[in-house]
């Protein structure tokens, strides 16, 4: 009997396999759609993540690059406040050397001495201090040849 309702309702078997089928296939159609719209939406985050990462490390670059700038301005300000200084300061100890020079002629010869002595010892002081200022450039240009 079981065989004989077989053939009898095979259509309508069938046709219950078919749904039970095509079912499963909707169910599993509709399981991948959603992971893919969970991915794009996981890639749109990271995106979106990347690009303010990189806008944040673009302002501090800026920022690190203006702070730089100001930087080199204040030095820059301060290495031609000292340059007018030193010209100044220079300018006043020729005038003194002038009017000195000028003197020598009358002067005592104790006076002359003492003249010559005080120039030397400028003069050693000057020196002194070229050295010591040669020696600090070839130490900034040393630093500025290991720099990228």
């Amino acid at each position: 009997m079981s065989l004989a309702l077989l053939i009898k309702f095979w259509r309508e078997g069938i046709i219950g396999v078919l749904v039970f089928v095509l079912m499963g296939m909707i169910t599993l159609v509709t399981n991948k759609t959603h992971a893919i719209e969970n991915l794009k939406n996981q890639h749109l985050i990271y995106i979106q993540k990347t690009q303010q990462e990189q806008l944040k490390a673009q302002v501090e670059a800026q920022q690190q690059l203006i702070e730089a700038e100001q930087t080199y301005n204040a030095k820059l300000k301060q290495i031609s406040r000292d340059a007018d200084l030193a010209h100044t300061r220079a300018d006043s100890l020729s005038k003194q050397l002038t009017q000195a020079n000028s003197r020598v002629k009358t002067a005592r010869r104790e006076a002359v001495e003492e003249y010559s002595r005080v120039q030397g010892n400028v003069l050693s002081s000057c020196i002194t201090e070229y050295r010591n200022m040669a020696k600090v450039a070839d130490e900034y240009r040393a630093d500025a040849g290991r720099k990228p």
